[in-house]
């Protein structure tokens, strides 16, 4: 198994081709115009064509995912340079399922991380989502100590599959309260 940090977001993957960049939600929805950042993800690839899985994120100061305030960038067709600058969005990039004429989901995950990650090159808007290998309870406690939202398992020899499998599992940190709020107002009139 390897483990993942687990970022609250947009998941989004990415075709590129010919210079360009075309974007989808999970959804299949077509999100290109909402992050007009992320155009510059071609240049950040060494491909011709390439199909990248990732998560779109806001950071916060510490450098955690903010899902409240990337909820101001969803949905939000051409965000005004203000928007952009207010609530700036980061794709860590996770998987790789296409390189240049390759169908590479069946090739095992642990394979298509190496080859992603010696053909990206991170900018501040575009990143690798790394991983370690078999220290998922080490990289646990150091997640719920920053106070991330989770990490994801993978079997490392896993195929890319859409949709859920037993082969990638989502770790949450729990960091709710159960609680009862309780209040009254003053009687008025006949009350």
């Amino acid at each position: 198994w390897l483990f993942e940090v687990k970022w609250d977001g947009g998941r989004t993957l990415a075709a590129i081709k010919d210079g360009k960049v075309r974007l989808w939600s999970r959804s299949n929805r077509e999100i290109t115009s909402e992050y007009p950042e992320l155009s510059a993800l071609p240049q950040s690839i060494n491909a011709r064509e390439a199909w990248l899985d990732g998560e779109c994120v806001v950071l916060d100061t510490e450098g955690r995912s903010d899902f409240e305030r990337m909820q101001l960038r969803f949905s939000v067709q051409k965000p005004s340079p203000q928007l952009l600058g207010d609530v700036p969005v980061v794709y860590y990039v996770f998987d790789i399922l296409y390189f240049d004429g390759y169908d590479l989901r069946k090739v095992p995950l642990i394979e298509r991380k190496n080859f992603l990650k010696q053909i990206l090159r991170e900018t501040p808007q575009i990143r690798y989502s790394d991983h370690v290998i078999e220290k998922g309870q080490e990289l646990y406690e150091l997640a719920a100590s920053h106070k991330l939202e989770g990490l994801l398992a993978k079997q490392i020899s896993s195929p890319y599959r859409e949709g859920r499998s037993s082969s990638w599992l989502k770790i949450k940190l729990a960091n709710d309260i159960d609680a009862v709020v309780g209040g009254w107002t003053d009687p008025r009139g006949s009350r």
